[in-house]
C-alpha cells in the first residue's frame, strides 16, 4: 500500500469515528430530554394521584358518616322536619 492510500484510510476511519460518535451524542441528547419530559409528567401524575387519594378519603369519611345513626336523625330533623314521637316542634317566622 502506498502512504498516500493508508493516510485516506486513516482519515476516512476518522471521519466515520467523529460521525458515529457525532450520532450518539445526539441520541444520548434526545433520551437526556425525553427522561426530563418523562420524569416532570410522573411528578404531574404523582401530585394528581396524591389529589385524587385524598378526594377519595374524604368522600369515604362522608360515606361513613352519612351511614350513622347521627346523620340520619340530623337529616331527619333538618332536612324533613321530622321529630321523634311526643316532640312538639317549633317553627320560627322570620
Amino acid at each position: 500500500m502506498t502512504e498516500n492510500r493508508l493516510k485516506l484510510i486513516v482519515q476516512f476511519v476518522t471521519a466515520m469515528a467523529v460521525c458515529f460518535l457525532f450520532f450518539v451524542l445526539i441520541a444520548i441528547t434526545m433520551q437526556y430530554i425525553k427522561l426530563g419530559e418523562l420524569k416532570s409528567k410522573q411528578e404531574s401524575l404523582q401530585t394528581e394521584l396524591n389529589s385524587l387519594l385524598d378526594e377519595r378519603s374524604e368522600l369515604s369519611e362522608q360515606v361513613d358518616y352519612i351511614q350513622t345513626e347521627e346523620y340520619v336523625e340530623k337529616y331527619a330533623r333538618e332536612i324533613l322536619g321530622w321529630g321523634k314521637s311526643g316532640e312538639t316542634k317549633f317553627v320560627a317566622n322570620d
